[in-house]
């Protein structure tokens, strides 16, 4: 197998616009920043002014409306360095270019998906079936799945999370095995979309995705909830200059070097759930 010739800013447009399609993350950060440097940003947010009792006796004093930044910096940069072989290229005519780039995107997304899940560690809450024993869920019935959206609904609301935002749960597979297996044979109604591709389960007022980048830790698997491009910040750092395409010195062939570089931060902890599941999610007996 080998490439045909490659344009290098078509080969950076469509690893960006895989990066969107392929990552579950992107879409679903606070991308509301601003840069300062070369490799930083400031997360930008707004303070929320005060309810004030209306006086008609007396001249009203205004608030001057605030925001609050938090600083960001380059933490993840990695790439898919390959070597096309002219004696690959010449053996055949096949034109795979696209299925390549798709490839490295997959590669590439999956690291930074994993990257940001990894952030477990810096959430203000953590969600357990009970004391510190995660989640797990009955085989047969899954019965306990609306008690743990109503637990976790419970934290969000513990938490002020703003009723304006969508609430986002992103756990591994076997959560998706334990909601449908609970909803199986019920009159429940609950339906599937899609967002950038990736397909998101709306349920008992959440948005579910499912990933198998969570953070699995002993037998213990780190899913993640947070409200709508909130909490968790990401900038992604692409430009040409971050994906080449020259010949080989040395070798007789031409080398590919697509690189993502990116940023990603928790700046808001009350806004950042650490849930727990069992990494047998769904019992086995």
């Amino acid at each position: 197998m080998a490439l045909t010739k490659v344009q290098t800013t078509l080969w950076m447009q469509t690893i960006v616009q895989n990066y969107l399609e392929k990552g579950i993350m992107a879409p679903l950060c606070n991308r509301n920043l601003k840069q300062t440097g070369a490799n930083a940003w400031k997360i930008v947010a707004a303070v929320a002014g005060t309810a004030e009792d209306v006086d008609d006796t007396s001249d009203i004093t205004y608030q001057a409306l605030e925001d609050s930044s938090t600083d960001m910096t380059v933490n993840f940069d990695k790439h898919v360095p390959q070597i096309d072989l002219d004696t690959d290229r010449m053996s055949t005519d096949i034109q795979y270019l696209m299925a390549f780039m798709n490839e490295s995107a997959a590669v590439l997304t999956s690291a930074l998906d994993a990257a940001v899940l990894g952030n477990y560690g810096d959430a203000g809450y953590d969600s357990y079936e009970t004391g510190s024993t995660a989640w797990q869920f009955t085989k047969d019935t899954c019965a306990e799945v609306p008690g743990f959206f109503a637990k976790l609904t419970n934290q969000a609301k513990t938490a002020n999370w703003p009723d304006a935002k969508d609430k986002i749960l992103i756990g591994p597979a076997g959560l998706e095995e334990a909601i449908l297996t609970y909803s199986g044979g019920r009159a429940t109604t609950f339906g599937d979309q899609v967002i950038n591709g990736r397909k998101v389960m709306d349920f008992m007022g959440w948005k579910v995705m499912f990933s198998n980048q969570c953070t699995t830790v002993s037998t213990t698997v780190h899913g993640l909830a947070f409200p709508m491009q909130d909490s968790i910040a990401m900038a992604i750092q692409s430009d040409l200059a971050s994906v080449e395409s020259m010949r080989a010195e040395g070798r007789h062939g031409t080398l590919y070097r697509p690189r993502l570089r990116a940023a990603h931060k928790v700046y808001r902890s009350e806004g950042l759930i650490d849930v727990n599941f069992n990494s047998t999610t769904v019992a086995t007996s």
